[in-house]
């Protein structure tokens, strides 16, 4: 985490070979951070509201119908001989209880996180809001297997550090300051 935490200034900074140098690094420690080099480009675009928005509702769509189960199913059926989508099936379809669902409360945080997120979204840079929404829309992309979605977007948890710290510092009004922190401390 402190690797990704590091290589997170680097994308403020735009230094992307200093940047995939640590990302590389952190993937010895854990394979999932190698997802954090073409996300790089994502994070450095500055998009409009409505596509932020629009990006949201699609992660939504791929959760609610479980799409990312459906194209694990494809990779393993049709690529079964690649041992990263063997691992991959086997992680998600076998090593999870399908039982077992995450309580409304991580999606109301995440709810929560997005509404302060566009309502605030012209007083952060956009690469801190790029990682939020990033961070956001991976956890509800992979909300259908709990581990996954922890995993997964955990590896940019440190966007909310970021993000909310530097909203604190950019507030004019003490009272929204207030209100940000209050959330910070009583939904997280």
């Amino acid at each position: 985490m402190c690797i990704i935490y590091y290589a997170i200034t680097l994308i403020h900074e735009d230094k992307l070979f200093r940047y995939t140098l640590l990302v590389i690094l952190a993937s010895l420690f854990h394979k999932i951070a190698i997802i954090l080099i073409p996300l790089y480009f994502f994070i450095r675009k500055e998009f409009k509201v409505s596509v932020l928005f629009y990006m949201v509702v699609i992660a939504l769509f791929i959760s609610s119908f479980d799409l990312i189960g459906i194209v694990i199913k494809w990779c393993n059926e049709n690529f079964s001989n690649v041992a990263v989508f063997r691992w991959v099936f086997h992680y998600y379809f076998n090593k999870h209880d399908a039982n077992l669902k995450m309580s409304a409360i991580p999606y109301m945080q995440r709810a929560i996180m997005l509404f302060i997120l566009f309502l605030f979204y012209k007083r952060i840079p956009y690469t801190y809001s790029n990682l939020l929404l990033l961070y956001v829309s991976l956890f509800f992309i992979f909300s259908n297997v709990g581990v996954l979605a922890n995993r997964v977007s955990g590896i940019l948890l440190v966007s909310y550090a970021i993000f909310f710290s530097v909203l604190i510092c950019n507030l004019k009004f003490k009272r929204n300051r207030l209100l940000i922190i209050l959330y910070m401390f009583f939904l997280t």
